[in-house]
């Protein structure tokens, strides 16, 4: 159970630390996508996601 949520934590930390500038420009355009209509949803999906694995 440690393990999963270790792992889990890891790949969650990649989101809020990109690791170099070609990730960083993804991250902030996804950020402000995020504020259009629809987009919202998809982004949301995509994380619930990646956290339930």
């Amino acid at each position: 159970m440690v393990e999963e949520a270790q792992a889990a934590g890891r790949r969650a930390a990649s989101s809020f630390l990109p690791a170099n500038r070609t990730q960083r420009l993804l991250r902030r355009w996804v950020i402000r996508a995020s504020h259009l209509p629809g987009i919202d949803r998809l982004i949301a999906r995509q994380i619930v996601g990646k956290i339930a694995r």
